[in-house]
């Protein structure tokens, strides 16, 4: 990739969420439009991913902060095996 094409995905997708949480709105819906014209229902599995970027976390994060509220390992393994 050349030096100006990596500053305008800096610019546009990846700056704006160090300012703010949610700054993928403009991705979001690029991508599921895109998915969507496949025809596959594919864009279902974009939600999960969406909403950790907008939440800034990830399924670690949660992990960790669950067990610093006492919930336990295998409570995590169930919730997980059922989805």
């Amino acid at each position: 990739m050349n030096q100006s094409l990596n500053q305008a995905i800096w610019n546009k997708y990846i700056a704006p969420t160090e300012r703010k949480p949610g700054a993928f709105v403009g991705v979001e819906f690029d991508a599921r439009a895109g998915l969507s014209e496949r025809g596959f229902q594919e864009e279902l599995f974009l939600e999960p991913l969406f909403y950790r970027a907008e939440r800034l976390t990830n399924p670690a994060k949660e992990l960790l902060a669950g067990l610093e509220h006492n919930d336990t390992l295998e409570t995590w393994i169930i919730d997980y095996a059922e989805l």
